[in-house]
């Protein structure tokens, strides 16, 4: 049957289960842990190995591969770290594709990144006056998440200047050079706020 925790889950080996699982505080699983059911966590859950189970919902955080995630979802390797979304599994269902969707001010679908046929898709689309715009932006520094006050500071990121803007009606504009080492056709317009250079 169901099995139900009041408090916190510690477990040292793998765990085993052919039904739900629901923790009402924090799950920790040092070892694998195989679940034909659903897991429920409304503390933090941490994994350091492998994880199978039909659903799994928590209500604060999801660390896999570390015991301190600094998000929503962290997944961490003391090696490469792999994140992979796929579609199609089976080979069967050819329109069937992986898509990492973006949702804003409630559920609103506004962006997201996706492969069809053959084609890799970054896509962008709202209702608001500007539309769907999609911006390049570079910089040159970093920001540490292992400081307790760093966790959340991507001001590097969401502040780094503007490179590239992507326009809802196609037009693209540059902030500063452009050199492009070949043909350029385009359907819309460019506008380049310094130089332009096309070989």
């Amino acid at each position: 049957s169901d099995v139900s925790m009041n408090q916190n889950l510690y477990v040292g080996g793998d765990v085993s289960m052919n039904q739900n699982l629901f923790v009402q505080q924090n799950l920790d699983v040092s070892g694998n842990l195989d679940l034909d059911g659903t897991l429920n966590v409304e503390g933090y859950a941490i994994f350091q190995n492998d994880v199978s189970c039909n659903n799994l919902y928590a209500t604060t955080q999801v660390g896999i591969g570390t015991s301190t995630p600094q998000g929503n979802l962290h997944v961490s390797d003391t090696s490469n770290c792999y994140f992979i979304i796929q579609g199609d599994s089976n080979d069967l269902n050819e329109s069937a594709h992986p898509y990492l969707i973006f949702q804003q001010d409630g559920a609103y679908n506004e962006a997201a990144i996706y492969l069809t046929n053959n084609e890799f898709n970054i896509s962008a689309s709202m209702s608001n006056n500007d539309g769907g715009y999609i911006q390049f932006r570079t910089g040159t520094t970093s920001s540490n998440s292992t400081n307790s006050d760093m966790i959340n500071n991507i001001t590097n990121l969401t502040e780094a200047p503007v490179r590239m803007t992507i326009k809802n009606d196609g037009d693209i504009s540059m902030n500063h050079n452009l050199f492009v080492d070949g043909d350029v056709s385009m359907n819309q317009n460019l506008f380049v706020q310094q130089n332009l250079d096309v070989s």
